[in-house]
């Protein structure tokens, strides 16, 4: 009987995988790329697998394009699950601007994107991307709450220096995160935790319209749309 109730807790995962996950086979190979470099490099890799269908269709959701071409912008992109929304959408007159700092990241998104002409992936980190033009939409996949509260504001400034006025930026947390993270530190590194979660939380309310709860996510995230004027 046990065992029984194991094959069907086993049965019922995986077609609940499959469900937020159609696409199974790239979803296990990009995850064992996210949960290699997760381990390797913490600080800087904020995901342990690739963002779900729904929270994509969540953050590119207001990407809204007609009339005049448009360009946007994914920073963060990993492995590229938000890209294949944006993409979607894209027509060939518009631009999509990929900046990605992790090497292996780009090596993957190269593979996947790079032979599109109105593509560009571009492996530098978003501070020292210095673009001759403004963007319609930022689609950001940065874990703000893993940098320092200095660095995020560095990276704030640039989103709003690089957005078009009335441009929106889209990013996703993951849900009760920061503050399960809060309580286990002490000490200094509390005191510089609550900084960076302040410095997002200020700029969220500044520029926020909308947001979107996504459970169906491994773990689930909240999604936060600004528009800068």
């Amino acid at each position: 009987m046990k065992k029984s109730r194991s094959w069907l807790f086993v049965a019922l995962l995986f077609f609940s995988l499959i469900f937020v996950f159609p696409n199974f086979r790239s979803f296990f190979s990009d995850s064992f790329v996210f949960i290699k470099l997760f381990l390797a490099k913490p600080d800087s890799v904020g995901a342990i697998v690739p963002s779900s269908r729904f929270l994509a269709n969540a953050v590119t959701k207001h990407i809204n394009i007609f009339g005049e071409p448009v360009r946007i912008l994914e920073v963060g992109a990993g492995t590229g699950s938000m890209t294949v929304n944006i993409l979607k959408k894209l027509r060939t007159q518009d631009k999509l601007d990929i900046v990605e700092l992790d090497s292996d990241f780009c090596e993957i998104l190269n593979e996947k994107f790079g032979k599109r002409k109105n593509v560009k992936i571009n492996c530098v980190s978003i501070l020292d991307w210095k673009p001759k033009y403004l963007y319609d939409y930022i689609i950001s996949g940065l874990p703000f709450n893993a940098f320092s509260a200095d660095f995020l504001k560095q990276v704030l400034k640039t989103y709003e220096g690089l957005i078009k006025p009335g441009g929106i930026i889209s990013y996703f947390e993951y849900i009760a995160l920061a503050k399960v993270k809060l309580f286990f530190l002490t000490g200094e590194k509390k005191n510089q935790y609550s900084k960076t979660i302040t410095t997002t939380n200020d700029f969220v309310n500044k520029f926020e319209f909308d947001q979107d709860k996504v459970l169906a996510n491994i773990p689930p995230a909240c999604v936060h749309h600004l528009s800068i004027k």
